[in-house]
């Protein structure tokens, strides 16, 4: 997919609405660009299958949700767990910005193994605090994708 359908500015990810999230204010986090940059962070750990890179921008008191019924975690260590569980237990990630609800955030492609494209698995919603991260909510609904206007398949 070329860099304008991937949400993609410059060889980095931008949220999907960009030139509405330009002017939008992010407490705790600074200008548009640390926003871009802190999103590129999530998006390259994931995409790289490195929940280390991830753990190191989490603030001590991150809260991880995964809905419907799948789990809450609390604090760094916990969380940071979580995500060495789970991140790439399931497969292959692509991620692609997202705007939801004025929040940054991403949508979760999995291709787990055995196949050969990458399919909608969950819309994530992120909250920043400076340079960490401060809130994961996952939602892994698929159904979803399409009201953001995401592609079905990648």
């Amino acid at each position: 997919m070329g860099a304008a359908g991937r949400g993609e500015e410059a060889g980095r990810a931008v949220p999907a609405d960009a030139d509405s999230a330009r002017t939008g204010h992010w407490p705790g986090v600074g200008d548009f660009d640390d926003l871009v940059r802190l999103l590129q962070r999530f998006i390259d750990a994931h995409e790289q299958a490195d929940p280390e890179a991830l753990i190191a921008v989490l603030r001590h008191d991150v809260r991880l949700a995964i809905s419907p019924q799948v789990g809450e975690w609390n604090g760094r260590p916990d969380v940071g767990d979580a995500l060495r569980d789970g991140m790439n237990a399931l497969g292959q990630w692509r991620l692609l910005p997202i705007m939801a609800n004025g929040q940054p955030g991403a949508a979760g492609y999995l291709r787990r193994p055995g196949q050969t494209a990458f399919f909608p698995f969950a819309l994530t919603v992120l909250r920043f605090d400076h340079d960490r991260l401060v809130d994961i909510a996952a939602f892994e609904q698929p159904s979803m994708f399409s009201a953001f206007g995401l592609p079905a398949s990648m």
